[in-house]
């Protein structure tokens, strides 16, 4: 019996500096991919012409590009890489266009900028074809820097999601609806999964991949690897400011997901408010830490106000 086909999907804008390394640790795959597709979402830069160099190269016999990933030959198993142009659009929209063209049966989200470990993929497909109930599983990351300094990885800062012997986190949704200790990356699930629950919503521009989670986790079980599985490119991003719109996004997205599925909350017994209001707190601290008091007291006024719309403020006598 032939082994189950993955399709690695990697949405790419402006991405020449880091789309090779990107490319070469999928390429590096233990369990090799039947395809990998970029999608270009309307690059200026030389993002194409270094797709078309791959695709005319049959062999790499490079050093280690970075001391993570291997030398790769493409010659044996061959790896199909397609390369897609959209209109600037999103990572949304990307990732949707390579999934709908996608023949794996599976499939694998990689960032441009981020690499795939060599076993990553072999350890995401040992899972799910152990697992036949879960049809996603995900698992740790850690970062590396400019200077290839590797960071701690994600569940040693922020702690372990709870799982059973199998693997399967907990209560997944409502651990979700906490925080999204998910890492795209790191992500493989069935395709079919995502033609039942919906792909990635194109009209969001931050927190498109925690609304997927958390339509998936409402349904489905989710399985973890407790292995680093992708490593993630830190830039020298304005941090505080991905931060506040994460926050801002996180508040709308509940309040959509309470609107639209509040008969499958209600019989999983999930209280949706109590964690509405704790985003809505949080970024009223992170408004106050920052010293910006007027945005502080204007949502501290939303959380009030979200206490009385729900009916949660105390009755006065």
């Amino acid at each position: 019996m032939s082994n189950p086909l993955a399709s690695v999907i990697i949405p790419a804008y402006n991405a020449e500096e880091f789309i090779a390394e990107a490319l070469d640790s999928v390429f590096t795959q233990i369990y090799r991919p039947v395809e990998v597709i970029v999608v270009d979402d309307g690059s200026t830069d030389n993002t194409a012409e270094i797709i078309k160099i791959y695709q005319g190269s049959k062999t790499s016999n490079t050093d280690e590009t970075i001391g993570f990933i291997r030398t790769y030959e493409t010659n044996e198993n061959e790896i199909d890489l397609i390369y897609l142009y959209q209109q600037n659009d999103g990572p949304s929209k990307a990732r949707n266009t390579g999934i709908k063209a996608a023949k794996g049966e599976y499939i694998v989200f990689l960032d441009a900028d981020d690499l795939l470990m060599p076993t990553t993929i072999e350890k995401q497909m040992l899972y799910i074809t152990s697992n036949k109930d879960i049809p996603m599983v995900f698992g740790d990351a850690s970062g590396f820097d400019s200077e290839r300094k590797i960071i701690s990885s994600v569940f040693k800062k922020n702690g372990y999601p709870e799982c059973d012997e199998k693997g399967k986190v907990s209560n997944a949704f409502e651990k979700l609806l906490e925080s999204n200790f998910i890492l795209t990356g790191t992500v493989l699930l069935k395709k079919e999964c995502l033609e039942k629950r919906g792909y990635f919503d194109e009209s969001r521009r931050y927190g498109e991949d925690y609304d997927l989670w958390l339509r998936i986790s409402m349904l489905h079980g989710i399985g973890c690897i407790p292995e680093i599985l992708m490593l993630r490119r830190f830039h020298s991003h304005n941090l505080s400011k991905e931060q506040e719109n994460f926050y801002k996004s996180k508040i709308s997205l509940l309040e959509e997901i309470k609107k639209k599925y509040s008969s499958i909350i209600r019989k999983k017994g999930t209280d949706i408010d109590h964690y509405i209001l704790l985003s809505i707190k949080k970024l009223s601290y992170f408004y106050y830490f920052k010293k910006q008091y007027r945005s502080a007291f204007k949502t501290f006024a939303q959380y009030i106000f979200y206490l009385y719309k729900a009916k949660l403020l105390p009755e006065s006598k």
